[in-house]
């Protein structure tokens, strides 16, 4: 399971991504909105937007200190954001590794990878440049791209008309964002946003005694070509993405999302308590 994400960038966790394609959906809910059947992956929590072709997803999370996570997390977790077409899966997200008690331990990443499995480019925080043909910048000296704890907000954009996809993760004035010309023609047919886990068999491993939060999302958005803005609730179909042993229904949750708040702006994911 995603064998295109942040995680070819850095050694642990990353943005997220989606597992499979979704299974048969099912219409629910009210307005108009979709529900779809639930998404079981070996590492991510989190919703996957289905049935349109979305040119810009945004969200923001809550990162929160790594001492709470020490004895669970594995090798890390991040938390991200995904467009993923036939041709490219473009993520953008932040990650927290064990240990890292610094100032600023949340730190972003950029990755585009071949749908098909291998990785094209992207880049990581604190440094100005790219690989791949991915563009590179930031606003800020220092550690351009590590974040503090606290909120943090994600954006991709692909421009259909010119094919540049552009990104930002910021914090106020603390950014980091860049480019990457994807070309024109492509079908971003699946927009992702949550959690996942680096090394989620340890994580299972060492699950706390109750559930414990990971991420608080709020302010999600999407757009479509036509320019048809909403939440993940709307007239596409919203899937929840669970992350179970094995990364099937019938396999140990490991991890998962919250019903959606907000009218489909916002939810939160969690790490499953430890089977009694």
């Amino acid at each position: 399971y995603m064998p295109h994400t942040i995680k070819r960038l850095a050694a642990a966790a990353a943005a997220v991504t989606t597992a499979a394609t979704a299974a048969a959906l099912i219409t629910a809910g009210t307005a108009g909105a979709a529900t779809g059947n639930r998404i079981f992956t070996k590492d991510t929590a989190g919703y996957a937007a289905t049935g349109g072709q979305f040119r810009y997803i945004q969200g923001t999370v809550y990162g929160r200190a790594v001492a709470q996570y020490n004895s669970v997390m594995g090798s890390g977790f991040g938390h991200g954001v995904t467009l993923t077409s036939g041709k490219y899966t473009i993520s953008l997200g932040v990650s927290i590794y064990p240990g890292d008690n610094g100032a600023n331990p949340w730190d972003a990443a950029f990755s585009v990878d071949y749908t098909a499995g291998s990785h094209v480019g992207g880049c990581l925080a604190g440094n100005n440049g790219g690989t791949g043909g991915v563009t590179c910048n930031a606003s800020v000296t220092g550690q351009p791209g590590a974040f503090a704890p606290g909120y943090i907000t994600l954006d991709i954009y692909y421009n259909k008309n010119s094919g540049l996809v552009t990104f930002e993760a910021y914090q106020g004035s603390n950014d980091m964002h860049g480019s990457f010309t994807a070309g024109t023609g492509l079908s971003f047919s699946k927009a992702s946003i949550g959690t996942s886990l680096a090394d989620p068999a340890t994580t299972a491993a060492n699950a706390p005694s109750a559930d414990q939060l990971l991420g608080s999302f709020g302010n999600v958005a999407l757009t479509t070509y036509s320019g048809s803005r909403s939440s993940l609730s709307s007239w596409w179909t919203h899937s929840k993405e669970v992350a179970t042993s094995g990364g099937t229904e019938s396999g140990d949750t490991i991890a998962y999302p919250s019903n959606l708040r907000g009218g489909g702006t916002g939810f939160s994911t969690y790490l499953d308590a430890a089977s009694s």
